[in-house]
């Protein structure tokens, strides 16, 4: 049985306390507390049916596909074509992309097996390889390696970007919904279908890989659809979310977890962002056309922003007070709108 001073010598413990009083001492920079968010529609590209969209801050882009599978890049700060990036045609739908800063470089899964290249410094695509499924998650683990996962399956694949090299890597316990890779540090999260978390530590030899801890995140048979860290007031936390219609907030250190908050929401979570000018976190849930707008630490949900149709795939823009995502309007076709947080001070 652990003493008052062994418990308060755990690292564990003494990081669940700091970050309980981060919560509650919290406050937005500046001597007056901001206002709640007045969320409203900024802008819209919507003369292309679109299919997939991101951002890319270092480039201040939006990188989008639209359905016939051709990739445009757009200013983020006029929403005009950039004339200096030629399109690009993709063999398929994206379904999963990840940039490294590094290299300045996306890699991008798609739906034909194929996974693809795009060097943003030079605005070049190249194809890596096929594969036998299609492509569900990916994410860098450093500049020379991804890993990624393929519809309905049990292995991480571990991919070079310089040469053919695939390493594979039976997991056995459910397929892998989604992937992060903790920024700096060598700790993969793989977010599974049932619930759980598999951390792994993929130290520098890659693709040397090491399970950390494992752990039920949410609800059983329901899938982890995705895993993000947020700086809260200084601190590292690190987010889930699920399709058990929950965002949770979580203290994680040396592979020990600790639940701080959850956040309930109407229907399976299709993505989030953390709102830190706001300290609120933006939902969006799948086949749902609201975004939830939750204030920290009250878990409350302050305001909400109606779309048109549903809202999939939040992105933060570069001033933070900006989100973006795709408007997908099924037949009527897809747009991506972009939502001021709140009227800029004069």
């Amino acid at each position: 049985m652990q003493s008052s001073q062994q418990r308060d010598q755990d690292p564990l413990t003494s990081e669940k306390r700091n970050s309980e009083l981060n919560f509650k001492r919290e406050k937005p920079s500046g001597s007056l507390e901001k206002p709640l968010v007045s969320p409203f529609l900024a802008h819209s590209l919507g003369s292309i049916d679109f299919v997939f969209a991101s951002y890319c801050q270092r480039h201040n882009m939006v990188i989008a596909l639209c359905s016939y599978c051709i990739l445009k890049f757009y200013d983020a700060a006029t929403f005009l074509p950039i004339e200096a990036r030629q399109s690009h045609k993709l063999d398929d739908f994206v379904t999963a992309m990840s940039y490294n800063d590094e290299t300045d470089t996306f890699v991008l899964g798609c739906r034909s097996e194929s996974l693809d290249a795009y060097n943003a410094q030079i605005d070049e695509l190249r194809l890596l390889r096929k594969h036998e499924k299609m492509i569900r998650t990916i994410t860098f683990m450093n500049s020379a390696f991804c890993a990624f996962s393929m519809l309905d399956s049990c292995e991480l694949a571990i991919g070079a970007l310089d040469n053919e090299t695939v390493c594979k890597f039976e997991l056995g316990s459910g397929p892998i919904i989604s992937l992060y890779q903790m920024p700096q540090e060598n700790f993969l999260f793989l977010g599974l279908n049932n619930g759980c978390v598999r951390v792994l530590n993929n130290t520098k030899r890659v693709p040397r890989l090491q399970t950390l801890s494992l752990i039920r995140a949410h609800q059983a048979g329901k899938m982890v659809t995705a895993i993000q860290s947020v700086v809260i007031n200084g601190k590292e936390h690190v987010v889930t979310t699920s399709e058990d219609r929950s965002v949770k907030i979580w203290c994680w250190i040396k592979g020990r977890w600790r639940l701080l908050r959850v956040i309930q929401t109407k229907r399976a979570v299709d993505s989030f962002v953390y709102l830190e000018n706001y300290r609120m976190v933006a939902v969006a849930c799948e086949g749902f056309n609201e975004i939830g707008f939750f204030k920290l630490p009250s878990e409350k949900l302050e305001t909400t922003f109606c779309c048109e149709f549903d809202a999939k795939g939040l992105f933060m823009m570069k001033d933070k007070n900006m989100i973006g995502f795709l408007n997908d309007m099924g037949l009527f076709g897809n747009s991506i709108e972009f939502v001021q947080l709140h009227p800029k001070e004069n």
